[in-house]
């Protein structure tokens, strides 16, 4: 029965708080739901843009993983399964190639089920077909059918192929013969590799007698927050390998896209816990300005014989009302968003030239889950802390509660008295309502600074990693020969191997005439590397590239140098510099750590020859002696940019000093590997249009003397397309993180506008008293837009100082993680916020006392009371 009566009372209780506070419960509700929906959308869009970064990454690759064994065998592939951290093993078995005459133009490779179905498929563009199942059968890249001139492929379509294994002495189904082709497919990273990939089945290999061990592991680790030195070393030390089984690793394509946005995963995970501490102040806000009064009602049901069991379950009946409400409200409304508005937008914008939007979701029920719970306790949290302060102090105390006042010392009188003489006695009454409560007001503006910095710094991450900077730092064109053709050139015989001759660049100077700012050549050797074994000893991964020798510039070197120091890579400098040495540069081709490198290679001494045709006799030619003096891996995510020409995939790069460059005159031939020009700004059409017919014209003429129609003797990379290509990304991605540091920016203003707007509301009472003596609605009015204006003044004030301290750290971490990074302060994001709060300032204390004025003073009194 007693039971009863309570429930029926604290019911009533509800109702007659709801009303009361029918103002203050729907401004909560609001920023609820706002925080809720917000938090819910910068989740999708993050989660968004995350996922599609990825998904490029993976499509430039060419596969989902980052991780290979060399020569890994089947007792690895089940120490590898038996790991902890490794979710799946892939087997890629590369035994053959396809030949037009000496020239091979495409890699044979065989793949087990787990390779194919999930390390491969997935980044393939597009697909038609199946993988290869009976011995006759292939499965080829368009850009190879393309070669062969099939322009319109057909599934189960004969194609004759002169096709060879890689084992020279297994002969057994080599030679001319017609393959069934079983499928084909675009894929991104073919398009930029210099040799093509086609698969064919594993019976193939069974019945030539070719064993499927040893072949190339493929391996998916589940911790992708890993850099790939890090997965590489925690492999070293979990399985066992030989002297020929190597471990290669590079960053992940998920560990590249987080890097990519925010420079590396301690300031993402910075930023994201800084963006959800701001959004859920905004709520703790709103309830830590009421708390006030909230005690004094307390208080009040005490001094009649409430527990502080009861006013518990009164409150959290309350805020359990507004939470199931709200939450319900910003679930609703955040689902229709993403299914309805950023589901299309991030996946057109962003994945639309991969044509693999299907791949992209942003839904996340893990997401809504958190956001929910995070909400409930700040809510909750925030409310109860009114119930733990009532049960600190009496029942007459609670009843008359106010926040502590700090004490006005005499100096304080003397500054109260100066800035009433100066700006008038409202101003006056403004800054004492102010100070009144300096723990409170404190409070406030650090909090609203805080949201408004995260906003401010989301604008400066997005201005300082958007790809342009990168992108503008490239010449406007690049005329090169592709590495294929200099294979092409060296396999079939050709008396020399010529490349762009000095005739050529004369040519490119008289066609660009007066429009050329700076024409740069990049010159270097293509030496061989005496005996196949050799690469082996200096423990390169076996690749088809032939090595690039040239010199760095002064600023390229600097760069190196710090890189190397910084990291502690063990080179031989003073060896480099003065007596004849090599720096090995690569692309995750020397999987070992550096000290194994260190004991084995370095000091070693390296023979070399002049690039010459197929079947030139080396016996009679000069060889050159250099001395191995290091190895620095440029695939890592924070070895800066260098001026190398050709690059891509599987390069190698043999970089001397400027003055053993000059004594390798004599015995290797220079060539001019590239050339790199910047033409004014308003001539680049023309001089595009130009380059582009003279590569033309030199490709048909090579192409008619070589009698093949699909070979290119050169290549063009216009800056300008490159930038038209990535437009659309780098626009999506700006559009995205301007979208989220504009959130936060109104999320920081919303916070604003709920925290002065409850403050007018719980000071209703103060408000009447202040008219019934008085005081006019304008002088009112006026008191509460200088209070406005001295928070405005506190937030600036803070932004400006402790916001542009924070703001350098950030930059400066930025900038050792990117290196393209470039800083612009957000002044037009600092304009905008000061502009609204400035507006608000004026706008909600009218609208507030316009409210109050419909009530007459004797009801606005007794109704505070």
């Amino acid at each position: 029965m007693n039971n009863g009566r309570v429930r029926k009372s604290l019911n009533t209780l509800i109702r007659a708080y709801k009303k009361k506070n029918r103002e203050r419960n729907i401004i909560l509700q609001c920023i609820v739901v706002s925080v809720v929906v917000v938090s819910l959308v910068i989740i999708s869009l993050i989660h968004g843009k995350f996922q599609a970064d990825k998904l490029k990454n993976q499509y430039q690759d060419g596969k989902t993983i980052s991780t290979f064994i060399e020569e890994g065998t089947d007792t690895i592939k089940r120490q590898l399964q038996d790991l902890s951290y490794v979710n799946s093993v892939g087997e890629e078995k590369e035994s053959g190639r396809l030949m037009n005459g000496r020239y091979s133009y495409s890699k044979c490779v065989v793949l087990d089920e787990t390779a194919y179905e999930d390390m491969v498929k997935p980044t393939f563009v597009h697909f038609y077909g199946n993988y290869p199942e009976q011995t006759d059968e292939i499965m080829m890249s368009k850009k190879t059918l393309d070669y062969l001139g099939i322009s319109s492929p057909k599934i189960g379509m004969k194609i004759t192929l002169d096709f060879y294994w890689n084992d020279i002495f297994t002969t057994k189904m080599t030679g001319k013969q017609e393959f069934v082709l079983s499928g084909y497919y675009d894929s991104y990273n073919n398009e930029l590799s210099d040799s093509s990939i086609a698969y064919i089945c594993k019976n193939r290999i069974k019945q030539a007698g070719i064993s499927q061990y040893p072949c190339r592991l493929w391996v998916d680790v589940k911790d992708w927050g890993l850099s790939g030195r890090q997965v590489e070393n925690r492999l070293k030390n979990d399985i066992n390998l030989n002297d020929k089984q190597r471990i290669i690793s590079y960053d992940s394509a998920e560990y590249r896209a987080i890097e990519g946005t925010v420079g590396n995963y301690l300031l993402a995970y910075m930023f994201v816990l800084a963006v959800f501490f701001c959004l859920f102040l905004v709520i703790y806000n709103v309830v830590y300005i009421s708390l006030g009064s909230d005690i004094k009602q307390y208080g009040l049901l005490r001094t009649i014989g409430a527990t502080n069991r009861q006013i518990k379950k009164l409150v959290c009946m309350q805020i359990g009302d507004i939470y199931l409400k709200s939450c319900l409200c910003g679930v609703i409304i955040s689902i229709v968003l993403q299914y309805c508005v950023l589901n299309n937008v991030v996946k057109n914008l962003y994945l639309g030239e991969y044509k693999a939007n299907s791949q992209l979701k942003l839904f996340n029920l893990s997401a809504y889950i958190v956001v929910l719970v995070l909400v409930a306790i700040t809510l909750f949290g925030a409310t109860l802390l009114a119930v733990y302060k009532l049960t600190m102090i009496t029942p007459i105390e609670a009843a008359k509660y106010e926040e502590v006042v700090g004490e006005q010392q005499s100096d304080y009188q003397f500054g109260k008295m100066f800035i009433i003489k100066r700006t008038g006695i409202i101003f006056g009454m403004a800054f004492r309502n102010i100070l009144r409560y300096k723990k409170k007001f404190m409070f406030i503006i650090i909090f609203l600074a805080f949201g408004c910095e995260i906003g401010l710094l989301g604008i400066v991450v997005t201005k300082g990693t958007n790809q342009m900077n990168r992108l503008q730092k490239n010449p406007d064109f690049t005329i090169e020969v592709p590495m294929d053709t200099v294979t092409y050139l060296v396999e079939n015989g050709k008396d020399e191997v010529e490349l762009i001759t000095d005739d050529n660049i004369v040519d490119i100077k008289n066609t660009l005439t007066s429009y050329t700012e700076n024409l740069k050549i990049v010159q270097g050797f293509l030496p061989i590397i005496k005996n196949a074994a050799e690469t082996d000893s200096l423990k390169i991964v076996e690749h088809d590239s032939l090595p690039v020798m040239q010199t760095l510039d002064d600023k390229s070197m600097k760069k190196l140098v710090k890189y190397v120091e910084e990291n502690n890579i063990p080179v031989d400098q003073k060896t480099f510099n003065e007596k004849g040495g090599v720096l090995i540069l690569h692309e995750n081709l020397i999987p070992q750590t550096y000290e194994d490198i260190e004991t084995e290679c370095i000091g070693k001494i390296i023979e070399l020859y002049d690039l010459v045709p197929v079947g030139t006799a080396m016996q009679e030619m000069s060889a050159v002696k250099l001395r191995n003096c290091g190895y620095i891996n440029i695939s890592q995510s924070d070895c800066p940019t260098l001026d190398l020409s050709w690059r891509g995939n599987d390069k190698v790069y043999l970089i001397v000093s400027d003055k053993t460059f000059s004594k390798l005159k004599d015995v290797l031939t220079v060539r001019n590997l590239e050339v790199q020009i910047n033409v004014k700004a308003n001539k680049e059409a023309i001089c595009k249009q130009k380059l582009k017919a003279w590569v033309q014209e030199a490709n048909l003429k090579f192409q008619s003397t070589t009698g093949n129609e699909n070979q290119l003797l050169y290549v063009i990379k216009c800056n300008s397309d490159e930038i038209a290509k990535q437009s659309l990304y780098i626009r999506t991605s700006q559009i995205i993180m301007y979208t989220i540091s504009g959130i936060l920016i109104f999320m920081g203003l919303l916070n604003y506008f709920s925290t002065t707007s409850t403050n007018i509301i719980i000071r209703q009472r103060e408000f009447s008293i202040m008219r019934s003596i008085g005081m006019t609605q304008g002088m009112l009015r006026k008191m509460l837009i200088y209070e406005g204006i001295i928070y405005v003044g506190g937030v600036l004030g803070l932004l400006l100082i402790i916001g542009s301290i924070v703001m350098g750290i950030v930059v400066y971490i930025l900038k050792q993680n990117i290196e393209y990074f470039v800083f612009q302060y957000p002044f037009e994001g600092l304009l905008c916020i000061i502009c609204i709060m400035s507006f608000l300032c004026v706008i909600i204390p009218n609208i507030f006392l316009h409210k109050m004025e419909r009530n007459s003073l004797i009801e606005r009194i007794k109704k505070e009371r």
